[in-house]
């Protein structure tokens, strides 16, 4: 493993962050570190933002790897939704309901992971969900999803083995001061075998 030591470090902007009142720009880089291995002289650099970036890309890998032969084997849905935040301040909010309509119908909830983003178009500001639950079959998932009565979410099961891990990395940091811009469940989980 290579060891690197602190050779210095830059302010790049002092409370860029904190002019981004409304959550509609992306985040800034504040400062930067230099860092260099002091046994063969490599350099290395890395901004807060960068930082931020690469977390939130472990969350979602880690999602994904976690869920990856389940997934394959059908034990497990994946579910991708986009929430309105001028509905759901807080997606924990959009969370709690959601959850206790899974668990109306016997769906288990198993994680979550949830990104904030801005549309580019018409910049309004909202969050990607990623659920895994319980195997919900197409019956179930029609009958769940297709009559709702609002239009504060839009729910669709994911296709692919990836999802939109990709899509999310590939997203700029954005919110307000006091919120964070990516979160997930404490635990992923698998679920419960009846036989």
């Amino acid at each position: 493993m290579k060891k690197y030591r602190l050779l210095r470090f830059e302010v790049l902007s002092v409370g860029s962050n904190l002019s981004n009142k409304s959550g509609h720009l992306p985040h800034q880089p504040r400062y930067r570190k230099h860092f260099v291995n002091p046994e063969t002289g490599e350099y290395s650099q890395c901004t807060d933002l960068d930082a931020k970036k690469y977390k939130r890309g472990k969350v979602l890998v880690a999602f994904q790897k976690f869920y990856e032969k389940p997934y394959a084997r059908k034990d497990v849905s994946i579910l991708t939704l986009v929430i309105k935040e001028e509905r759901y301040h807080s997606p924990s909010l959009f969370l709690n309901s959601f959850s206790k309509k899974l668990s109306r119908n016997k769906i288990e909830k198993l994680a979550h992971i949830w990104v904030r983003d801005v549309d580019e178009k018409t910049g309004l500001k909202h969050c990607h969900l990623i659920i895994a639950t319980s195997r919900i079959g197409k019956k179930a998932f029609l009958k769940l999803f297709s009559k709702k009565t609002n239009n504060d979410y839009d729910v669709v099961y994911q296709k692919t083995r990836v999802g939109l891990r990709n899509y999310l990395n590939r997203k700029e940091v954005f919110a307000m001061k006091s919120q964070r811009s990516y979160g997930r469940s404490k635990q992923f989980k698998l679920p419960i075998k009846t036989d």
